[in-house]
């Protein structure tokens, strides 16, 4: 993934991968916005499991924001598997997007 920015106005914004089969998930790294409204990213669930919903486990809660030009790495608990994992930036006053500029994630294969 190079980049993504959910819509305007958006009360839930979340993105989601499928990673096409049930991985390990060792680790997620992302990278916001680089040169402004880094402050943005914040209030982050990330979600693995098998079905494309909000009832997968939780890898792990990211408060943010990230600084300037910083990777956050999250490490999920060892149990953490799944086919999709979410970013799903849980509800805040500013209400402002998702936008991520680069998104890895680590599997054990």
């Amino acid at each position: 993934m190079s980049q993504s920015h959910t819509a305007a106005g958006d009360k839930a914004p979340w993105f989601q991968i499928d990673l096409l089969k049930t991985y390990k998930i060792l680790q997620i790294r992302f990278l916001g916005k680089t040169q402004i409204f880094v402050d943005r990213l914040h209030d982050v669930n990330i979600i693995a499991g098998d079905t494309p919903n909000t009832l997968n486990s939780t890898c792990a809660y990211y408060v943010g924001p990230p600084s300037m030009g910083e990777w956050v790495e999250i490490t999920c608990s060892p149990q953490t598997e799944g086919r999709f994992v979410k970013l799903d930036k849980m509800y805040s006053e500013d209400r402002y997007h998702l936008e991520l500029c680069e998104l890895e994630i680590t599997v054990m294969i």
